[in-house]
């Protein structure tokens, strides 16, 4: 099994990433969308022998040519990497280790989300809540803790480790001691770039920098050398001692990071003056960060998941948080949803698109667990700035803006009139996100003053539904038969953007007619819990509807449902069972017939040269090589845990293959052409539905 992939080690809520795991490259990235591809240097050297572990590309810099010109001397250093063979990478669900000879170098990641910040900001006057705020304060520290250790027991001479990352820009020196507290500093480097790294000082280590490892160690170096962008910590090893060496990775970016209708600053600045305060807090708070990572490693391994979706869960988790940001207004006292003035946001990976829906209704199976109140965050936005009208009645928009900016109310970064295709509007889709992540949230967290504030609203949400059915009442069957007036007479699509008409076509698609089938039961469920129990009759009767409409489009001569019932398209598609997950986790029981009609449809489909590729893994869509794998993840726990399928181990190799060999520079990458894809340094957060395979009772 390969250990050359890469990975996003990343904090909460401050659109920053560590990359580390891929051979030839990684380190830091701030508000990016592409996994960073620096060069990483850890190892040791002794004597003229300098081995690192092969995080880099090029061992002497280019940029250092620029200033020398033909000056450039000959290095009497041997510098290598080590093989693959010589490495032990152990990949767990918060922590991340090499082991190479002489060396180990380990890295910790956040599991668990952000505590309810209901008392975040100062003046909150219940001091009974200090501990909560202390607790968002640490969650949202943006800093991670690194561990470098290094062996020289069994040598006769000295040895030097060091931990060096090139591209830094506007490098600092961070003071050894903090004169104005009278407190020990720090060891280490801060850049302009908004990152750094440092230890607490020690008389055996120092920071020093240059352009290259060749030049570190030549003479008068090693030293401080700032105008170079590689960063060093040096470490000294006498012979026969073995040392680690904790340290910590930050990121800070104050002020205003927002534009468009929000003007915003990452939440942590209101807790954390400037990186050397970050760095220093999160070195205080390693010894139990390193402890909770050692309790999240535990429990993964100790469940019964296979070793190939332990890997899927650990790197969609990673790229989770790689992709989250927490704002706050600069003066946010008494403003904004719940009087916080927080917002949640998600950027939808590498495309960098802010809170899209149809990737939020997928994330909260994680969130419900880890962190309910960032549901009730996204929601509340949506339906306060990112909701609009249209000729049948109230939808919800695809995002919220894109590149930190945010949209005008009512209008997507996405979605565009008149459009065929991508780019379309997906008015259907979200009307129904928005539908079942409320119901989702609501049945989680039993959270009825929530619920009341929003009765009109899931009033307007059912009304909205029906009249998008056929326009003759007495025709109405569950599904959706009418384009939004905002599509300006083009087709609506669904969240199936990039795959064929199979899955992409909104009016009659198998795909979304299911998942209304469920928004309806999830409607009933609601109204019944804020008590309008003739809502909640309407609703079941709807939902009874869509599931017969979908039973009798079952063709016995195919074997299956054909993906659009308006006959343009007979395609076999697995997301036909999909939309089953929402009602499932609400505890609603599920139409007997429907669930049989699914379980012959995918039993029929999921063999090799219809719904699965050579190797085991699974194909959305019988027509395209383009599978997603936070959506064949959703139809696995689907299968398995509603339809009755067993487990299926050759499915879960070929998936983590894609990831780990077909796409190893691209972590927690979602689209994926046939096991692999032309992106490069691509990341995505929506496989966190892997979640669901541990949380499956």
């Amino acid at each position: 099994m390969t250990i050359n992939f890469q990975s996003l080690h990343a904090p909460r809520g401050a659109n920053a990433h560590f990359a580390l795991g891929l051979f030839g490259g990684g380190g830091f990235a701030h508000e990016s969308d592409r996994a960073a591809s620096n060069d990483v240097f850890i190892g040791w050297k002794r004597g003229n022998q300098v081995v690192c572990l092969p995080f880099f590309c090029n061992a002497q810099s280019a940029e250092l040519a620029g200033f020398v010109g033909e000056q450039i001397k000959p290095s009497q250093l041997s510098i290598n990497a080590f093989t693959e063979a010589q490495i032990e990478r152990d990949f767990r669900w918060a922590t991340d280790t090499w082991r190479a000879p002489r060396l180990s170098f380990s890295i910790a990641s956040p599991v668990s989300g952000i505590p309810d910040p209901h008392f975040l900001l100062s003046g909150a006057p219940d001091q009974s809540k200090r501990g909560d705020r202390l607790g968002v304060r640490n969650s949202i520290l943006p800093a991670l803790p690194v561990r470098l250790t290094l062996d020289n027991r069994d040598s006769a001479e000295p040895l030097q480790g060091f931990f060096a990352v090139n591209g830094l820009r506007g490098a600092q020196l961070l003071p050894a001691r903090n004169e104005m507290q009278s407190k020990v500093g720090l060891t280490g480097w801060q850049t302009i770039q908004g990152y750094g790294f440092a230890c607490r000082p020690a008389p055996n280590v120092r920071a020093v920098s240059h352009w290259d490892l060749p030049s570190l160690f030549t003479p008068p170096h090693p030293l401080p050398f700032p105008l170079a962008g590689m960063g060093v910590l040096l470490v000294d090893v006498p012979a026969g001692e073995i040392f680690t060496l904790d340290f910590v990775l930050g990121w800070y970016r104050g002020g205003i990071v927002t534009a468009g209708e929000q003007k915003l600053a990452y939440a942590y600045t209101h807790h954390y003056a400037n990186l050397p305060e970050v760095l220093t807090h999160a070195l205080d708070l390693a010894p139990q960060t390193w402890a909770d990572a050692e309790k999240f490693d535990q429990q993964l391994l100790a469940s019964d998941l296979n070793p190939n979706r332990q890997f899927i869960l650990a790197q969609s988790t990673r790229s989770y948080w790689a992709s989250t940001m927490l704002f706050s207004p600069l003066s946010s006292v008494g403003r904004g949803v719940g009087g916080d003035g927080l917002r949640y946001v998600i950027n939808e990976g590498s495309f960098l698109m802010l809170n899209t829906l149809d990737l939020a209704v997928d994330h909260l199976f994680y969130e419900l667990n880890h962190q309910p109140w960032v549901v009730r965050n996204i929601l509340d936005h949506f339906a306060n700035e990112y909701s609009y009208t249209d000729q049948c009645g109230i939808s919800f928009t695809h995002d919220q803006g894109a590149f930190n900016t945010f949209s005008p109310p009512g209008y997507s970064s996405y979605e565009v009139s008149g459009q065929e295709g991508c780019y379309a509007y997906m008015t259907q889709e979200q009307l129904l996100n928005w539908i079942l992540a409320a119901g989702l949230y609501l049945h989680k967290t039993d959270d009825r003053a929530w619920a009341e504030t929003h009765r009109e609203l899931f009033a307007r949400c059912i009304d909205s539904l029906l009249q998008r059915d056929h326009p003759n009442l007495a025709q109405h069957d569950g599904l959706m038969d009418i384009d939004s007036s905002r599509a300006a007479g083009a087709s609506e699509i669904t969240t199936y953007d990039s795959l064929d008409p199979s899955l992409g076509q909104a009016r009659r698609n198998l795909y979304l007619a299911v998942k209304g089938y469920s928004a309806y039961l999830a409607l009933a469920w609601i109204f019944d819990y804020i008590k309008e129990p003739e809502k909640a009759q309407t609703a079941r009767a709807s939902a009874r509807l869509a599931a017969q409409t979908i039973t009798a489009a079952f063709e016995p001569a195919l074997g299956y449902i054909p993906a659009l019932l308006d006959g343009m398209d007979r395609s076999p598609i697995i997301p036909a069972v999909e939309g089953l997950v929402y009602p499932h986790r609400m505890g609603i029981p599920l139409d007997s017939d429907l669930t049989r009609s699914l379980h012959t449809h995918l039993e029929t489909i999921l063999i090799p040269g219809i719904c699965r590729f050579d190797d085991g893994g699974w194909k959305l869509s019988a027509r395209s090589t383009n599978s997603w794998m936070s959506k064949i993840f959703l139809a696995q726990y689907v299968a398995e845990n509603i339809l009755g399928f067993p487990a299926d181990p050759r499915a879960d190799q070929a998936h983590a293959d894609w990831w780990r060999l077909g796409c190893p520079t691209n972590p927690g990458i979602d689209q994926i052409f046939a096991g692999t894809t032309p992106e490069r340094n691509f990341f995505y957060p929506r496989a966190i539905t892997s979640y669901l395979w541990l949380d499956a009772g």
